[in-house]
């Protein structure tokens, strides 16, 4: 098949316009406004965001990616529907467009792949989201974020790598735990909120979902003769496999994936991915999530689990070839 190459890149633009309001975006807070009733948490107007779990609180969201394309059409119109079913899958088992945490050991996280501020001292990737909202958005990012003291500190990349690093408040970059806690107010999960309602901020968040396929789909794997993840795994299925596991553990991809593939040379003898079948493909991809289930990802059956469902239900193919970026 032919290498997808550039591509996945390309495909995840967008034709820039114009921000347009979003009336829906719900009345901006002081911490003041933050009210507490029965364990569920409350803004200005009443307006309920979520619960309290553990030492923060949580919201599941309500919008999902397909969700999204249905009621923004012009936000990616040359897009295929392939590349959309595949985020939408990893989606499910990580968030909706507004959902948030403030509980677990990264204080922030956001979004429909939970974008993180990181755990301990550790860089995060929600500081790449905002960094990706203040280049296409600059408005949105002043709006929501600017405007109450938030900046970014981003590490050097490319645009086929990962952006991440760390959230600065009031000049003062949050880069270890006793600093990060002050993201668990509430008043900071209701601005990471509301700001989910706005249409720039909901589409940035699926522009980075989109190109993080292409941080590691295209690239030559070492020792491999050039070829790439996208020349082994050609459905949509294995797609959404592999950006699940990126997603949860970007460092194991690809190593996790040529530990299937050996195996499975080995036993057959079919080394070459370019004459592979549908067959070949589907027999590697239960060697690759026999080791993934090995690594430290979490919940990586279930996850799996989750994601063939969406096969059973013909939202995802595992046929070779049906990935289309």
């Amino acid at each position: 098949m032919p290498k997808p190459s550039s591509k996945v890149k390309t495909a995840s633009k967008r034709k820039r316009s114009a921000p347009q309001p979003s009336p829906d975006v719900p009345p901006p807070a002081e911490e003041k406004d933050i009210v507490v009733k029965r364990g569920h948490l409350y803004g200005p107007q009443n307006i309920r965001f979520g619960k309290i779990s553990g030492p923060g609180m949580v919201n599941y969201g309500a919008v999902t990616i397909g969700d999204f394309f249905k009621q923004d059409p012009d936000a990616f119109p040359n897009v295929p529907t392939s590349l959309q079913r595949v985020i939408q899958a990893v989606s499910e088992n990580e968030g909706r467009i507004e959902a948030i945490n403030t509980y677990d050991n990264s204080f922030m996280s956001c979004g429909v792949f939970q974008w993180t501020a990181g755990a301990k001292g550790y860089a995060g990737e929600l500081a790449g989201l905002l960094g990706l909202l203040s280049t296409d958005s600059p408005k949105s990012f002043e709006e929501y974020f600017g405007s109450v003291g938030i900046d970014v500190v981003l590490n050097k990349h490319d645009t086929d790598e990962l952006a991440y690093g760390y959230l600065k408040l009031n000049g003062k970059q949050l880069d270890t735990a006793k600093a990060k806690a002050v993201l668990r107010k509430h008043i900071w999960a209701y601005r990471f909120w509301r700001a989910a309602h706005d249409k720039e901020v909901r589409r940035a968040q699926i522009l980075l979902a989109m190109q993080r396929v292409g941080t590691f789909y295209a690239k030559p794997v070492m020792h491999r003769r050039g070829l790439t993840v996208g020349d082994y795994i050609t459905s949509e299925f294995g797609v959404a496999l592999l950006l699940d596991e990126h997603v949860n553990r970007p460092g194991h991809v690809p190593r996790t994936l040529l530990k299937g593939v050996d195996q499975y040379s080995k036993k057959t003898g079919r080394a070459d991915p370019s004459v592979w079948t549908d067959a070949d493909e589907r027999a590697v991809l239960v060697l690759y999530l026999a080791e993934r289930a090995k690594t430290s990802m979490t919940h990586s059956k279930q996850r799996a689990a989750a994601t063939r469902r969406h096969v059973k239900s013909g939202e995802l193919s595992d046929r070779r070839d049906s990935f289309r970026v």
